[in-house]
This record gives structure tokens, sequence and C-alpha cells, in this order.
């Protein structure tokens, strides 16, 4: 009997290091001021306020990585003026945020919600009081960008299938998910 629960430990242990789990590739950063405006760019903070289960990662209507958020985190991401969608993928599942007339130097908040049926999703809005009892974080220059491609998976199709349930979402769903105007 002890045998096969040492077999079935180790089993188990190797499957769940061949799924690779989730790769946090962000650190804590030295400050948690808020950035500078950089000119030409408006500037995005994602924040993840609650607890949260699992890491979530971030990119933008071309695929291009943001970062990734834990619980209680945020971080920053400069973008340029016009719309955008950015996309939160977390496990197999993906939710998009549309940005709608983002201007330069300006500040948009997204923040994510208490998971719903087991999915989070990101929400419009926030401003700076989302940012309270959390901390700033920023790419770890020590993290592997292969693992973080593995976890992202096939974000083409991942966004599509967001872009596809908003869609179908109601005109309060998609005004909830459609980020409109910056912070004072």
């Amino acid at each position: 009997m002890t045998a096969l629960r040492s077999s079935l430990t180790v089993l188990a242990t190797m499957m769940l290091c061949a799924c690779g789990g989730s790769t946090y590739a962000m650190r804590r950063s030295a400050t948690d001021d808020l950035p500078a405006a950089v000119e030409g760019h408006a500037t995005v903070i994602f924040v993840m306020p609650t607890s949260g289960r699992d890491t979530v990662s971030l990119v933008d209507e071309l695929g291009v990585y943001l970062g990734q958020l834990r619980g209680h985190a945020w971080f920053a991401a400069d973008v340029t003026p016009g719309d955008h969608r950015f996309y939160a993928l977390e496990g197999s599942s993906a939710s998009v945020v549309r940005a709608t007339a983002l201007e330069a130097g300006r500040t948009y908040y997204l923040r994510m919600e208490d998971p719903v049926f087991g999915v989070s999703r990101f929400l419009a809005g926030g401003c700076t009081g989302s940012l309270a009892e959390t901390h700033r974080t920023e790419p770890d220059p020590d993290a592997s960008t292969t693992n973080v491609r593995r976890q992202l998976g096939n974000v083409p199709q991942r966004t599509l299938e967001a872009d596809q349930r908003f869609e179908r979402m109601s005109g309060e769903e998609r005004s909830a998910r459609t980020l409109a105007g910056a912070c004072p």
C-alpha cells in the first residue's frame, strides 16, 4: 500500500510539473508611485484589488504581452492614443475590455472584478481608489519569455473567442467593459 501511495504521489507531481503551472513574470516595484506620463502616450493602469486565484496575463489587440497580475497588485502600460482592446488571459479563458479614444497624457484604469462562475473579468474604471491595499509590479528581468509565451497559449484564438463573447453581451455588460473616460 505504501508503494502505491508513493507511486501516486510521484505521478501526481510529474503531471503537475508537466502542465507548467502559472509562470509569474513580474516583481514588486521599488515604489508604489504612479508612473510619470510618457509624451505622446496614454497610461493604462491594470489592477487586481482582490486576492485573485491565479496569474492573469494581459495582451493588447495585436497579441502584444503587456504584463501579468496576481492579487493585490497593479502595473502600468503606456499605449498610443486611440482605440484599443485589452485581453485578460486566465487559465483557458479570456475576457476583453475595449478602450475608446484614449488620449495622450491621460491615465485610465482597468480593474479585475471578483470571479463569476470561476472566471475573472476586467471592468473599466476605478481610478486611484482601486489602488488601495495593492502594490505596484514591473516586469521581472529574470523571467523566462519562453515560459510566458507557453502560458499565453494560442493568443489569436483566445482573443477571438473573447471578442465573440463581448458581441453577445447585453448593452449594459458591454458598457461596463468599455473604457471611455480618463480619471481626473
